[in-house]
């Protein structure tokens, strides 16, 4: 009656380019990108990076690249061998939804409903 029902968090649409772009940039800048959750066509998928060992200053010898259970030892081979329905992520032209971002644990580790603003910055209205 007067509206006091929790508020869904409005879902945050973005391009895989958008997401391998920061990706990119942060990998130029020796730092690892922030594992999200996303939904492709109905299924979740896990990506980013992350240091081996996991507690190493980001350093770009040391960071890999993760989608779901495959790590990856350089950018250039996560970018070549990941693919969904065929297409590498560079091939892919449709918007993602973001479930979740900034994961480390289980836990979104930051306020935001997507974690960090670098990813909201880019969002489509959908």
């Amino acid at each position: 009656m007067f509206g006091f029902g929790r508020k869904k968090p409005k879902t945050l649409w973005i391009s895989m380019q958008d997401i391998l772009k920061i990706m990119r940039e942060d990998y130029e800048k020796e730092s690892t990108f922030e594992l999200i959750d996303f939904c492709y066509k109905g299924t979740v998928h896990r990506m980013g990076s992350c240091t081996i060992p996991l507690d190493e200053e980001p350093r770009k010898e040391d960071i890999r690249f993760v989608f779901d259970e495959d790590v990856y030892g350089t950018l250039e081979e996560f970018l070549q061998y990941v693919r969904l329905e065929g297409m590498t992520l560079v091939e892919m032209e449709e918007d993602v939804e973001v479930l979740q971002a900034g994961i480390v644990g289980g836990e979104t580790l930051l306020s935001s409903p997507w974690g960090e603003n670098r990813l909201s910055a880019h969002a489509k209205n959908k």
